[in-house]
C-alpha cells in the first residue's frame, strides 16, 4: 500500500522517497512501504538525529549543535479509491508531537483524484522530510517553499505524460514577509496551479504558480499587497545518476524600499535556484553508498531594479551510506559552505561559513 498523498504519481522527491538510505540500493528512488498493522491501516515514520559543527570568518562564534526530530504517520485505505493520512512530527527539535498532516483523498477514476485537509502541498522539488533528501541539510531554495497548507485540491491525469493539480488553500506563502506580516494570519485563500510533464521515463518537468492575496506588505494607505510565486523544476535520471534543477521567483507587493515617485513601497523580489547531482558508488565499496553534490542560491532585492539586496550562496557535498546493509538505517555525512553577502556593501563584510553535518537516520517502514 502507498499513501495517496497530494504529490502521488508525481516526479517530486517530496513523496515518501527513502532517498538517504534507499538511493544506495537497487533503485534510485524507491517508495517507502509502510507497515500494515491492521486491515487497511498502515504505519510508518522516522527518527532523524543530526550533529552539526560550523566555523566562519565573521564575528559569530563557531557552533556545535545536536538535533533530533521524529515523525509518526498512520494511513488508512479501506478501498483503492479512498484513503486518509494523519502524521505527527516534533517541530524544530522540540519534544512534543504536533499535527503535521491530516487529509483524505478520493479517486473516482484513474484520471481524477480529489483531496482535502492539511498536507505538504505540491509546490517545490526538494523533500519536506529527511527520508526524501539527497543531502543532510537543506538547499537554500527551500526557504521559499510552502509549509503544510490546509485546503482542497483536484488532480487530473489525462495520460502518463501529464499531471495537473489545482489547489486552493488557506495560505501558500506562509513565511513572514519582508513587510513584517505573516501571510498565515490572513483569511484569504490562496489559489495555485501545478503542471508536471513527463515526456519519457528519464525526464520530468514541473511548472507551478500560486498567489497569496493580501499577504504582502502595505502601501501608504495601509492597503495590503499580494504575494506571487512562480516555479520550475526538472529531473533527469539515467544509469543510476540523477540530475535535478529548480528555480523560484517570489514577488511581495509593497514590501520593498520606499518609492521615490510616491508614497508606496516598491515590490520585494526574491529569486532562488538549486541544482543537485547524485548517484550510487560502485558495488566494490565497503557498504552501499551514494554521493551527492548540490549548489543553491537565494537573492533578495529590496525593490524593483535594486542592487542593494542580499545574496546567500551554498555548496554541499554529501556521502550517504547504509553501513548495516539495511534501508532502515543510514549514516550520512555532509561538508557545506555558506556565503552570506550581507547586502553586498563594502562596509559590511561577507561571512563565509564552513560546516560539517553527520546524520543518523532510522526509518520505520
Amino acid at each position: 500500500m502507498t499513501f495517496l498523498a497530494p504529490r502521488s504519481a508525481r516526479m517530486k522527491t517530496k513523496t515518501l522517497v527513502l532517498t538517504l538510505v534507499a538511493l544506495v540500493s537497487s533503485e534510485i528512488s524507491s517508495q517507502v512501504s509502510a507497515v500494515e498493522i491492521a486491515a487497511g491501516i498502515n504505519l510508518d515514520g522516522w527518527v532523524d538525529t543530526v550533529a552539526t559543527g560550523t566555523t566562519n570568518n565573521g564575528d559569530t562564534p563557531s557552533t556545535t549543535d545536536f538535533a533530533s526530530t521524529a515523525l509518526l504517520r498512520v494511513g488508512w485505505e479501506p478501498t483503492e479509491k479512498i484513503a486518509a493520512v494523519m502524521s505527527f512530527r516534533t517541530p524544530d527539535d522540540q519534544g512534543a508531537l504536533e499535527l503535521n498532516e491530516a487529509y483524505g483523498t478520493v479517486a473516482p477514476s484513474d484520471q481524477w483524484q480529489f483531496g482535502m485537509g492539511k498536507s505538504y502541498g505540491p509546490f517545490g522539488y526538494f523533500a519536506a522530510e529527511p527520508t526524501g533528501l539527497y543531502t543532510v541539510t537543506n538547499a537554500l531554495v527551500t526557504n521559499l517553499y510552502s509549509v503544510s497548507p490546509t485546503g482542497v485540491w483536484a488532480t487530473f491525469t489525462p495520460n502518463e505524460q501529464v499531471n495537473v493539480m489545482l489547489v486552493v488553500a488557506d495560505a501558500l506563502a506562509t513565511e513572514v514577509t519582508p513587510g513584517g506580516k505573516a501571510s498565515a494570519d490572513t483569511n484569504d485563500v490562496s489559489p495555485g496551479l501545478d503542471v508536471v510533464w513527463t515526456p519519457n521515463s528519464q525526464l520530468a518537468m514541473d511548472f507551478e504558480v500560486y498567489a497569496d492575496p493580501n499577504a504582502g506588505g502595505a502601501d501608504a494607505q495601509n492597503d495590503p499587497g499580494d504575494i506571487y510565486t512562480f516555479g520550475f523544476n526538472a529531473q533527469y535520471t539515467n544509469a543510476g545518476i540523477l540530475v535535478a534543477v529548480e528555480a523560484l521567483q517570489r514577488i511581495t507587493q509593497y514590501a520593498g524600499t520606499a518609492s521615490t515617485t510616491g508614497g508606496d513601497n516598491d515590490d520585494y523580489h526574491e529569486f532562488t535556484w538549486a541544482a543537485v547531482v547524485t548517484g550510487k558508488l560502485p558495488e566494490s565499496t565497503p557498504c552501499p553508498m551514494s554521493l551527492s553534490g548540490q549548489v543553491s542560491q537565494l537573492i533578495n532585492n529590496q525593490a524593483t531594479g535594486s542592487t542593494s539586496g542580499n545574496t546567500l550562496s551554498k555548496a554541499q557535498l554529501a556521502l550517504l551510506t547504509n553501513p548495516m546493509g539495511s534501508t532502515n538505517f543510514g549514516v550520512n555525512f555532509e561538508l557545506f559552505y555558506l556565503r552570506d553577502g550581507h547586502g553586498n556593501t563594502t562596509t559590511d563584510q561577507a561571512t563565509n561559513t564552513y560546516g560539517l553535518a553527520i546524520e543518523g537516520l532510522f526509518v520505520l517502514k
